[in-house]
């Protein structure tokens, strides 16, 4: 964390009226156990608030917040064999994420423990959960309506609300943020001075207000960003299109990496039933956002128009592969039948019959044929097809039909 960020976040402390549930200030009080018991007590407390983070500062008054500088050293301070960070680091269950920051100041040192709010559940220092009540640290177990209040609230997080840049001054916050473009897609009037500007990126929370500077949310940087890159944790999030030569991963001809993307992880969805199943969002605030801007329609109906237009075009079927942290899509070139392997064409035989029941008809062999550009006089072709998909499970006979030519076909799940 650079000295521009810490200088942003003290002015933050100083600037709150009181020490609260998130932050506390110390003088020069740093016992190894306090501390653990102070991480722990604002970790939660900042779960409890809907705070991002919490803050220890010490080399603060608690009743001015004027600087009055600590001798205390985290770097050189230890608990047996052990850096204070880390001994703190391993009493903590679940473990939750912390640094301690040093800055220089005119008036003295300032040491900052920045502690990220409480995740999945209360975080405990050596077994016991702590929380600030007023301004006294307590044991959680004591104030059962705070420990609801923090399952709660961590229990409803999501990715769009949390930090992706902290410590944004006004200027920045116009540079890192395309605003133009959200007031456009948002079709809003861009207001006429900053400040109208920034009130409305706060109201539509992509960026959050502090008392002198700005936050970032996920949501504003994902949909947003000038430059992906400048956010460390969502660079990686970029939309990327690679083109292969062959149908596999060893030659690539070209790559096209965004500047903006998409929060990834694994479907909500079985890839099998992308095609016909009810829409689910993961991350529900981003898809509110975009079908505002046009570029979703939350109807769950993008697949099945994707699909159709392939078969319209006679291209190979999209293969949809998930992973534990992904969704891959491979859209292929033109193809002759010759040239498709086996999955290719129970792929192409599968997402068709898809698409004929979700249109209240059903798969035949004329059907497939018409799909795959089959002529007629092979239709024994297509039977080999159907009967290769139902092996595989993905499709199954509709009644009770012996002639293969004129049999009905409908999706497993059907």
């Amino acid at each position: 964390m650079d000295n521009k960020e810490l200088k942003s976040i003290l002015a933050d402390i100083q600037a709150a009226p009181k020490e609260c549930e998130w932050i506390e200030l110390k003088h020069n009080n740093w016992k190894p156990e306090l501390l653990g018991e102070y991480v722990s007590a604002l970790s939660n407390g900042a779960a409890y608030m809907g705070q991002s983070r919490g803050y220890l500062a010490i080399g603060l008054n608690d009743e001015t917040h004027e600087i009055e500088g600590t001798d205390f050293d985290p770097k050189n301070e230890k608990v047996g064999n052990q850096e204070v960070e880390n001994w703190i680091a391993t009493q903590l269950s679940p473990r939750v994420d912390f640094t301690i920051e040093e800055l220089k100041t005119e008036q003295g040192r300032v040491v900052i423990f920045v502690i990220d709010s409480a995740g999945n559940t209360p975080v405990k220092f050596r077994g016991v959960s702590y929380i600030r009540v007023g301004t006294y640290k307590k044991n959680l177990a004591d104030h059962p309506e705070r420990e609801r209040k923090i399952w709660q609230n961590t229990h409803h997080s999501c990715f769009e609300t949390k930090i992706a840049m902290t410590g944004v001054s006004e200027e920045e916050v116009l540079q890192k943020i395309d605003y133009p473009s959200a007031f456009r897609l948002l079709n809003i009037p861009l207001p006429e001075n900053r400040a109208a500007i920034l009130e409305k990126l706060v109201e539509e929370n992509l960026i959050l207000k502090r008392p002198s500077c700005y936050n970032i949310t996920n949501l504003g940087a994902i949909l947003f960003a000038n430059k992906l890159d400048d956010f460390i944790t969502l660079k990686r999030k970029a939309i990327r299109v690679v083109f292969y030569k062959n149908n596999d991963r060893i030659n690539a001809t070209r790559e096209i990496v965004g500047s903006k993307g998409y929060a990834v992880g694994k479907p909500l969805i079985d890839t099998l039933r992308f095609i016909d199943h009810t829409p689910l969002s993961r991350n529900e605030m981003l898809a509110s956002i975009m079908r505002r801007m046009r570029f979703c329609e939350e109807r769950g109906s993008g697949v099945d128009r994707a699909i159709s237009q392939c078969e319209l075009h006679q291209l190979p079927a999209p293969e949809f592969i998930k992973d534990e942290l992904f969704t891959k899509v491979t859209m292929y070139a033109p193809m002759t039948l010759r040239q498709m392997n086996s999955n290719d064409k129970i792929r192409a035989c599968y997402q068709h019959c898809c698409l004929q029941y979700v249109a209240g008809q059903k798969m035949t062999n004329e059907s497939l044929r018409g799909r795959l550009n089959i002529e007629a006089k092979n239709y024994s072709t297509a039977s080999r097809i159907i009967a290769d998909a139902i092996t595989a499970g993905v499709v199954k006979q509709y009644g009770d039909s012996e002639s293969k030519r004129y049999a009905q076909y409908i999706p497993w799940w059907a």
